[in-house]
C-alpha cells in the first residue's frame, strides 16, 4: 500500500513547485517514507528542504505511535 501527500507553494517567488511526501509499506509493521520536491528556481528547493526533515520526524512519530496502541 502507499499513501501520497503532495501539495504545491503558490508565491511570486516561484515558477513552480510540487512536493510530494509517498509513505510505502514494506510490511505489517514496516514502511518508507520518501520525500521529492521539484522547485523553480532550483535554490528554492534547499529552503523547502530545510523544513523537510521537521515533516519527516512527525510523520516518525505518528507512525511509531499508531504501532504501540
Amino acid at each position: 500500500m502507499i499513501r501520497r501527500f503532495a501539495y504545491r507553494i503558490i508565491a511570486p517567488l516561484y515558477r513552480f513547485h510540487l512536493g510530494v511526501i509517498d509513505v510505502i509499506e514494506l510490511g505489517p509493521l514496516d514502511s518508507l517514507c520518501v520525500y521529492s520536491t521539484t522547485a523553480e528556481p532550483d535554490p528554492l528547493a534547499l529552503i523547502i528542504a530545510g523544513g523537510t526533515l521537521g515533516a519527516l520526524d512527525v510523520i516518525q512519530q505518528l507512525a511509531e505511535a499508531t504501532v504501540e496502541e
